[in-house]
């Protein structure tokens, strides 16, 4: 083990063109494994190095090989192997953008690509960065001279050899030189690691940052308990109660990832599946979209997202634990990278308790136990996300001159007797936050005079233009359900204000973000209303078995909907669920009862209880009868 003091990249004596580099893609100052590292592959020594993912390995022998090569065109003198095509490229990039001030030529070999495009690349190539796949096929069709290898790197062995590449590995080392020096990098270090090892290195220094510090110390673990059946749900609640910027959901099947991608899009998510069955280039455009920021997710299994580089990952989360410890580390070290925080949650099922304890014993993880939010946390969550996000906004807004009310708001924060004498404290800061939020949105304009901000003058509705119809005696006594769901609907005010996270969950469902419409019908309009209550037995999925279902009754019936798809749109969106989690709606005048799935019974009442549709709040409870 070697203990490293803090240094900076001054102290290793670079090159100019090394130090021009490393200042033009802002690595100022050296990781911890890149100070232990790169003096010692300077002298020449071979090396084994056990590092966290995310720790600056490529770095910290990209950095010295660059500095110690004297490129000949054509000759090559680096060979690095990789477990990935992603890898491969993501480590030929480093070493180009390392070395743009060299006159040095970096490429990337991997399967399911042109051979001629790789043999022109070879011509002129003096680091190769490969997978064993491929590099062997070369080497085998003679298309690839290693003869003159000054230096081999094993980046990520473990990996390799947990897919199978032993073999592949020790026959390319066959066609190498015995004189050279030999590097095994990776996340940890196992009986087989040492085994290869002790085969391909010459007298070795052993670097290891701890076993203990392998899982990323810039990484919080954590895990919900499941039952395993379900999980695609308890996966959605996870999601909207944490709402990740950005995230890598890692399933074990390829089948998962198309399951749980399916799942995610159905209720309102930007996300993509990334696994072996899709081709190089539709696997790099959904890379390159989560780091445009157009997708939210990212469902993969293990060997498609090894060695993807995206920097700002701000969460992992483990649909299923791997079977594995070690595929654990690798999985979670996606996020916490480059002294950047992370997320890492996962959803264990009794059936995975012999990973979890594996990890806390070999790693010495600390994974914090939550309990799967309920619809009531997750609303809360929702508005406290809103509330940062409205305070953020504010501060960004420097004409508003706050300073001469803060005393005010101290003693109404306080709860001042003679404040809450005459003030509901509670609507007040609601008013308050509601205006807050049309100051945010700009209904609320800063004056050309600059002495405040006044609000916009409302604009006066036009009166439309009354057009020639057919008399009453001429209409249809009941107009066609298409023509009546055609016909525009006067406009109404908002429920409740729009919500102000970063995704809607129910875009798919709606083209607003806003409750369903809750506008009267007139009285042309009653005979088609009760034709459609009559069809909302059929417009709601019946679960298949009344046992299934727990009846639930709301104070609100006939009287408030327009048509059986306001009903069921409203107990969606409030509830957060599908139409498919209801059974039979039996609808009065003036009351309902519906039938809720067991499972998800409680909440849907809770998430009911007090809201308002149409100026009229609702209660909803356990039928009594």
């Amino acid at each position: 083990m070697l203990t490293t003091e803090k240094r900076t990249f001054d102290d290793f004596y670079l090159s100019d063109e090394m130090r021009r580099a490393l200042s033009s893609i802002d690595y100022h100052e050296p990781t911890r494994v890149q100070t232990a590292s790169i003096p010692l592959i300077l002298a020449g020594i071979d090396l084994t190095l056990e590092s966290q993912t995310g720790s600056g390995k490529t770095a910290a022998f990209a950095i010295p090989i660059i500095e110690m090569l004297e490129p000949s065109p054509g000759r090559v003198d680096v060979l690095v192997m990789t477990p990935t095509r992603e890898l491969a490229k993501q480590v030929c990039r480093e070493f180009e953008r390392l070395g743009q001030f060299k006159e040095l030529t970096a490429t990337a070999i991997y399967g399911g690509t042109s051979y001629e495009r790789q043999y022109k690349a070879l011509e002129t190539a003096s680091i190769v960065v490969a997978t064993p796949g491929r590099l062997l096929d070369l080497c085998e069709k003679k298309r690839i001279d290693l003869s003159q290898l000054r230096i081999l790197v094993l980046d990520e062995a473990d990996e390799m050899l947990s897919m199978g590449f032993r073999d592949d590995i020790e026959a390319v080392i066959d066609y190498l030189p015995e004189e050279r020096q030999s590097l095994l990098c990776s996340a940890t270090i196992t009986e087989e690691i040492k085994a290869l090892a002790n085969k391909i290195l010459f007298y070795p220094e052993f670097i290891t940052l701890s076993t203990d510090s392998v899982a990323s110390t810039d990484v919080a673990h954590s895990y919900y308990s499941v039952r395993g059946v379900g999980r695609s749900r308890d996966l959605l609640r996870v999601l909207e109660y944490e709402d990740p910027d950005s995230a890598l959901i890692f399933a074990n099947t390829r089948k998962d990832t198309f399951a749980v991608t399916t799942f995610l899009k159905r209720h309102g998510y930007k996300a993509e599946v990334l696994n072996g069955d899709l081709p190089q280039k539709e696997r790099e455009k959904t890379l390159g979209a989560l780091k445009a920021g157009k997708i939210d997710y990212i469902v993969a299994t293990d060997v498609a997202a090894r060695g993807i580089d995206i920097s700002d990952l701000s969460h992992v989360v483990n649909f299923a634990l791997p079977d594995s410890a070690e595929v654990y580390i690798h999985r979670t070290g996606r996020t916490g990278r480059a002294g950047k925080k992370g997320k890492a949650i996962s959803l264990i099922a009794p059936t995975e308790v012999d990973t979890f304890f594996q990890v806390k014993k070999t790693y010495d993880v600390q994974l914090r136990e939550c309990q799967l939010p309920t619809t009531r946390e997750i609303m809360a969550a929702r508005q406290r996300r809103a509330l940062f996000d409205l305070d953020e906004k504010l501060q960004q807004i420097d004409y508003l001159p706050y300073g001469g009310h803060l005393k005010l708001a101290r003693q109404l924060l306080d709860g001042a007797s003679d404040i809450e004498d005459r003030v509901d404290r509670d609507k007040f800061v609601a008013r308050l936050l509601s205006l807050a939020d049309r100051v945010v949105e700009g209904e609320f304009q800063r004056p050309p005079n600059g002495r405040g901000h006044q609000p916009s003058a409302p604009k006066k509705a036009e009166k439309p233009t009354p057009k020639p119809g057919p008399s009453p005696a001429e209409q249809p006594k009941a107009a066609s359900r298409k023509e009546v769901e055609s016909t525009p609907k006067q406009e109404q005010p908002p429920q409740q204000p729009p919500s102000k996270t970063r995704r809607r969950r129910r875009r798919s469902r709606s083209s607003t973000s806003q409750p369903p419409s809750a506008a009267v019908a007139s009285s042309a309009d009653t005979t088609k209303r009760e034709e459609d209550m009559d069809q909302i037995t059929a417009a709601a999925p019946s679960i298949d078995s009344p046992s299934q279902t727990k009846k639930m009754y709301m104070n609100i019936g006939r009287n408030e909907f327009g048509s059986a798809k306001e009903l069921i749109d409203m107990l969606c969106y409030f509830s957060g669920m599908d139409p498919e989690d209801f059974g039979k709606v039996n609808v009065e005048s003036s009351y309902s009862f519906v039938h809720v799935r067991v499972d998800y019974f409680e909440d849907v009442i809770a998430a009911l209880h007090g809201q308002k549709y149409n100026d009229h709040k609702i209660t909803a409870e356990p039928a009594r009868k």
